[in-house]
């Protein structure tokens, strides 16, 4: 147990008993990796990064979540039969200013989780301090158990979070380290069952691929590699027991890059053809498409104007996705019952975390949020305005094409 005497809730310091929790968050060892340098940040915000006084979380906020938890999730396709929530998201945890612009931060995305209260929370570039924060009994930790990989070899690190109630993790969590990564980046996956449907098990997946466009040749091969492990794990299925293997994060990707991975990993797994992106799988809502844009994001200060689809999610579900998948797409549409046979499809996307955070003048992080709907399929969802739903055909044709490929990106 290690204790972060400098964020506190109330007069009690956050502990969280974790063997990866085992890193100061500013100053790592001079033998250490260290972490990349963020670019510059907004002028003129005060630098916390070094020593400061104890940080107190603001209790109004804390009963917020609580509040918020134990009520039912207010986004539409969050509950229901045969229905759940998926959010990936970066949450900035090495942004160079720290101590309470970290914590507002990380307390803004605790306080969207526990409004829309998804199944799993895939997260990236996490610190200690932000999973003391998250899964304190105070905000998140009463109702969301954490998965870290194992050993991490950076100060910063994935992580996923699954529901108490609703998720049941049906393995051991795993972790592939990617042994060229000059980043201690890493693939860190655990199987899951949603409502006790064992009938349709998922094998979700995150990571955060290498960052910076000099590292192309790593990043592609390190996409290649979550590629065939999430069509190993979706050939698991069989006809009464269809696996749902879904990898959503950090990819970094442009799409050159996702069609030279793809293309690799074909030459091991063919399966690879059935893995597609769930943002064109719904429609592709121009709304939702750049999930790193620095006009409208301002957390880096940055003088130019990029945008960039770094954060993606794909999926691949036997019958459903890939060339397949029209069949199965259409006995959804019809409103087939779920039952034994039945997998799960994404129904809706939007991007989150578009608010400022109150008092901070700055968003949650440099990156926006991904939030998926998913329906079992033949169970319709009814998907708010912002979150499109996927046409009643030609879905999962069009995000095998949109990997297959390459296409401008902005």
């Amino acid at each position: 147990q290690r204790q972060w005497q400098w964020l506190k809730l109330g007069s009690s310091p956050l502990t969280i008993d974790h063997c990866h929790c085992r890193w100061p968050l500013r100053r790592a060892a001079p033998s250490m990796a260290q972490p990349p340098g963020k670019r510059p940040r907004v002028a003129g915000l005060a630098d916390l990064a070094g020593p400061e006084p104890v940080c107190h979380v603001p209790k109004d906020v804390t009963a917020r979540i609580r509040r918020n938890l134990a009520a039912a999730p207010s986004v539409e396709g969050a509950g229901g039969p045969g229905r759940f929530l998926l959010l990936s998201w970066n949450i900035d945890g090495i942004d160079e200013a720290q101590g309470a612009d970290l914590m507002l931060r990380t307390l803004a995305v605790a306080e969207h989780i526990s409004v829309t209260q998804p199944v799993a929370v895939l997260l990236q570039e996490v610190v200690p301090p932000q999973l003391q924060l998250l899964m304190a009994s105070q905000t998140l930790g009463e109702h969301y158990s954490v998965v870290c990989p194992e050993n991490p070899r950076m100060p910063y690190y994935c992580a996923i979070l699954l529901h108490k109630r609703r998720a049941r993790a049906t393995g051991p969590p795993r972790t592939r380290h990617f042994e060229a990564s000059k980043m201690g980046r890493h693939l860190l996956s655990v199987d899951i069952v949603v409502d006790g449907r064992d009938h349709a098990p998922l094998t979700i997946m995150t990571t955060h691929s290498e960052s910076t466009k000099t590292e192309k040749v790593e990043r592609t091969k390190q996409i290649a590699e979550a590629l065939v492990t999430m069509a190993e794990h979706a050939a698991l299925s069989d006809p009464g027991c269809l696996r749902t293997a879904v990898l959503a994060g950090d990819l970094n990707a442009r799409d050159d890059e996702l069609v030279a991975a793809r293309k690799r990993a074909r030459e091991r797994c063919e399966g690879v053809d059935d893995v597609v992106d769930a943002w064109t799988f719904c429609g592709s809502p121009k709304n939702h498409q750049f999930t790193w844009d620095t006009e409208v994001n301002t957390n880096l200060g940055a003088l130019y104007k990029s945008k960039c689809r770094f954060d993606r999610c794909l999926f691949a579900s036997p019958g459903l996705s890939g060339s397949s998948g029209g069949q199965r797409r259409g006995n959804a549409a019809a409103g087939v019952v779920p039952g034994r046979g039945a997998a799960w499809r994404a129904a809706g996307f939007e991007l989150v975390g578009k608010d400022k955070v109150a008092g901070l003048g700055r968003f949650p992080s440099d990156h926006w949020g991904l939030q998926i709907a998913w329906a079992l399929d033949g169970a319709e969802i009814s998907s708010s305005s912002s979150a499109s739903a996927p046409p009643a055909s030609g879905g999962a044709a069009a995000a095998a094409v949109d990997l297959a490929a390459a296409a401008p990106s902005g």
